[in-house]
């Protein structure tokens, strides 16, 4: 009887464990997601900045760096959520004690949050340009603007490298 209680105990926590290891799967999956979304929307953004050069009138060019902004704040939520994600998948690899996928969790985050934070950079430039009236002014904000969601964009592209190390560390913790 004590045989067969400890082999139900055993297969319990198994199936627990491995239900615990599907749900990070899942967070990192979102996040994976959440990622690309922030990227699309960051590129978008790039394309009405591109936009702004054509711009014959300075209404024209605040139009497109207005839709811009638009585009670069949800690149910026988006890259909250997919940090979000990752935190909560770094807590429960901690849980079924998988060292190595929280640490591949954990730097994700990082690159995540600086995403977020370039991206916020970006809106902080963008924004500058709808209050600023002389051209040069306005040319030097979309360029920093533009410098701003590359390093974003870096630090997206770092970030699912590591998701991707993060995965495959997971699927040694099964």
């Amino acid at each position: 009887m004590n045989r067969l209680f400890c082999a139900i105990a055993i297969l319990i926590f198994s199936l627990q464990s491995m239900g615990q290891v599907s749900k990070v799967k899942n967070q990192l999956e979102r996040a994976a997601s959440n990622m690309k979304k922030s990227w699309e929307s960051a590129n978008k953004s790039i394309g009405e900045i591109q936009k702004c050069n054509l711009s014959t009138t300075l209404t024209d060019l605040q139009f497109n760096a207005n839709k811009s902004i638009a585009e670069i704040e949800e690149a910026s939520s988006w890259a909250k959520e997919a940090e979000n994600e990752v935190d909560g998948a770094e807590g429960e690899a901690s849980s079924i004690n998988c060292s190595e996928a929280k640490a591949g969790a954990a730097s994700t985050e990082k690159y995540f949050k600086k995403a977020k934070n370039s991206f916020d950079d970006a809106l902080s430039s963008l924004r500058m340009t709808l209050e600023e009236e002389d051209g040069n002014t306005i040319i030097d904000y979309l360029n920093s603007t533009l410098i701003s969601i590359e390093k974003g964009m870096n630090n997206l592209k770092k970030g699912a490298e590591e998701l991707e190390k993060t995965f495959y560390k997971l699927g040694e913790c099964k």
